[in-house]
């Protein structure tokens, strides 16, 4: 590396910094489209994230503290098809007993 070429740490040190100056943007666009889906789907039955009496942030901030689970979730076979690339019998796999890092399956979080 050149010794003009910026040190590692200090990239990751503008990433967290830039990172930190978003979250109120964020936040405040995170509020304003839930607010907007509440009142859109106010008479549609409750989803599994929704949890009475919380902001959608409470309910974020809830599911990242258990980052892990929430990827496993993820990576659940619930329905059934073959992931392009994997023989046919690593395909095979019952529904809703497979765990695979190779797929994201996340239908549980839309109504």
């Amino acid at each position: 590396a050149g010794s003009n070429a910026p040190d590692i740490d200090q990239l990751w040190t503008s990433i967290d910094t830039a990172s930190k100056a978003f979250v109120p943007y964020r936040n405040e666009v995170l509020e304003k489209w839930n607010t907007k889906t509440q009142l859109w789907a106010a008479g549609a039955a409750q989803t599994k994230l929704k949890a009475i009496n919380q902001s959608i942030l409470t309910q974020i901030d809830r599911l990242m503290k258990d980052r892990e689970k929430l990827i496993r979730r993820t990576q659940l076979k619930r329905s059934s098809y073959r992931v392009l690339g994997k023989a046919a019998d690593d395909a095979a796999l019952k529904e809703g007993e497979a765990y695979d890092e190779e797929i994201f399956d996340d239908p549980e979080f839309y109504p």
